[in-house]
């Protein structure tokens, strides 16, 4: 049964920004204006910084309808990108103004400290927007703030489960005009500097024209209009567009230099401060990284002889390193023959760490999952060596979440199944099933899908999400998840350097110029990756430099707070009331959840 679509698609203004909104804002933004939403300054209280963060979050949908729909929003597929400079001048001008107004209305004597909070994350997310369209113009210099909706723009409507027939048919002409518009904003604003995104976008567009050219989909998309006759004059502009705008871009390729994914100094500074929304500099990072590193090293090197010992009876002799290198080959050794085996084992898993969680108290757990175990398939490339959560977006109506295990195929040459499986050990996996379920990710974002605060949901703390998980593997240790298993621990261990050694490394890549076989080989030397994960470090750090820093610095966030309300507190402190507490209040910055923790429980969300 599709979804109700049918009122906001009669009533959806084709105004780049929510018009009330923004001439509200625009207004306070003008020299010696005092106008402000209905024309009166917001007043510094809870009920005016939700006005605010409301207003800012319905004209965030409608500059960003693609990232809505990806978070769940059923209503996203109604509009499409306007990326026309006229829209991105608004877009910049009420992020300015909503900058100045956040700031203004963030009095910690008149708001409540969740009020303050949802605030602090408004303003984070602004600098960000102001940093992509302001500061670096994105519009001119990137082809993939064209391309990407412009490539994606039919697929969605006609791969739509939700959309009636009537609807697929008004969205299909609607899509092909914004495909035109969105090709005619690129010819106007693009100028292109980088080699790389140029090409990728050009083979976007491409494909888009070579699809719309064969009419793909169309027909069936069509009304009683005929086979060849749907969308008619809708699709010739559209390709008219689209041909103009490749050849403007095959004419500017040969100019256009290839850039180094390498960010450089300043840049990556920069990029740090607003992913973190603090001003944690590069070298800090390095230094704590490089602390990290060493710590977790000693720690392995403990657990590896005291895991040799055990086995041979007697102190294991020997230089330390070489006592890792044969521990190391011993969880290695614990590992799948094939896919069917290896879906089975985790399975197992997942059942045993919900019922330890419910048992051991460490949470609260749902009544109900929904939550499935699969292979990765292999149309999900190289994520399906590496495996993922397929998390249910928070806004979607369906819930379902999938949790797609790491995989090589049972085809594949023996020695390079055997070295897979030598990464993707059964130790490995018996302790990130508690970083991937329960008490980690998976319940982590069920339990955001009931936040009642949407700013958290939109625009959450960054490091929260993997620090979170990486937290929740210690607690569950401490707790006696796999005691006696030293295997299990060690390969835990284990995954602590390599967290440390990724954000050790995203610094040396991208502000110390470390070459990517630099970072390779130091990482076997002197972190003791398996060469698979050392293998595929480079593309992750060039791709998501500031994400591969979250697992350590969140982590360390919380277990900092972790150890200093168990101080606090002392024979009062219950494990199960810190964990919700964190998990009701969503993923908002670390430093700001001491607060809430001192507070008496009320029952309310804070």
């Amino acid at each position: 049964m599709p979804y109700p679509h049918h009122e906001p698609l009669r009533r959806r203004s084709t105004c780049p920004l929510p018009t009330l909104f923004l001439v509200a804002l625009l207004a306070t933004s003008l020299p010696g204006s005092t106008a402000a939403l209905s024309g009166e300054d917001l007043p510094a209280t809870d009920d005016g910084a939700r006005a605010l963060v409301d207003g800012y979050l319905e004209a965030w949908h409608a500059f960003h309808p693609s990232r809505a729909a990806r978070l769940g929003a059923v209503e996203a597929i109604f509009g499409l990108e306007d990326r026309s400079a006229a829209a991105v001048a608004a877009w910049v001008a009420a992020n300015e103004a909503t900058l100045a107004e956040a700031e203004r209305l963030a009095d910690p004597r008149a708001l409540s400290p969740a009020q303050l909070v949802d605030l602090r994350l408004l303003r984070a997310e602004v600098r960000r927007e102001l940093a992509t369209w302001r500061d670096d113009e994105q519009a001119v210099r990137s082809l993939a703030v064209y391309a990407d909706p412009i490539s994606a723009a039919l697929p969605a409507v006609l791969g739509s489960e939700t959309l009636t027939r009537g609807e697929v048919q008004v969205l299909v002409g609607r899509r092909l005009a914004a495909i035109e518009r969105l090709a005619l904003a690129a010819q106007a604003s693009w100028r292109g500097e980088e080699r790389r995104d140029a090409e990728t976008g050009l083979e976007k567009l491409r494909a888009t024209r070579d699809g719309l050219a064969a009419g793909a989909g169309l027909s069936s998309a069509g009304s009683s209009q005929g086979a060849t006759a749907p969308f008619a004059g809708e699709r010739a502009a559209a390709l008219r567009a689209l041909d103009e705008l490749i050849a403007r871009v095959e004419q500017r390729l040969p100019e256009l230099e290839e850039r180094s994914p390498v960010l450089g100094a300043e840049a990556y500074a920069r990029g740090l401060s607003l992913y973190l929304d603090r001003d944690t500099t590069p070298e800090e990072l390095l230094a704590l990284a490089d602390a990290q590193i060493e710590d977790a090293k000693a720690e392995v090197r403990r657990l590896s002889r005291e895991y040799l010992v055990g086995i041979e009876s007697e102190t294991a002799s020997g230089d330390a390193d070489a006592l890792v290198r044969r521990a190391i080959e011993a969880v290695g050794a614990r590992r799948p023959t094939d896919n069917p085996e290896y879906l089975e084992e985790l399975r197992g898993y997942g059942g045993e760490i919900e019922r330890f969680v419910r048992e051991r108290g460490l949470a609260t757990m749902p009544d109900n999952h929904t939550l499935s175990i699969e292979i990765a398939p292999e149309s999900a490339a190289e994520m399906a060596r590496v495996g993922f959560v397929d998390s249910a977006p928070p806004l979607a109506p369906n819930p379902w979440t999938t949790w797609y295990l790491a995989t090589i195929p049972d085809d594949f040459p023996e020695q390079e199944r055997i070295d897979f499986w030598r990464s993707f050990n059964y130790a490995y996996k018996k302790f990130i099933v508690v970083h991937e379920l329960f008490p980690g990710h998976y319940l982590q974002q069920k339990l955001l899908r009931e936040n009642p605060h949407p700013v958290r949901i939109h625009f959450p703390w960054q490091p929260f999400t993997e620090g979170w998980a990486t937290f929740c593997e210690e607690v569950a240790f401490e707790h006696g998840w796999a005691e006696g298993d030293h295997l299990v621990r060690l390969a835990q261990q284990l995954k602590r350097l390599e967290n440390a050694n990724r954000a050790f490394m995203s610094v040396q890549a991208h502000v110390n110029g470390w070459s990517e076989q630099r970072v390779y080989e130091t990482s076997i030397e002197r972190a003791w990756l398996a060469p698979q994960f050392a293998k595929s470090l480079w593309h992750r750090l060039m791709n998501w430099p500031f994400q591969m820093t979250t697992y350590m610095l969140g982590g360390l966030e919380l277990q900092d707070l972790y150890g200093e309300e168990k101080q606090r507190l002392g024979d009062d402190f219950s494990t199960r009331e810190f964990m919700d507490t964190v998990l009701r209040l969503g993923p908002i910055p670390i430093d700001e959840m001491g607060r809430f923790l001192r507070q008496p429980r009320t029952g309310e969300m804070p």
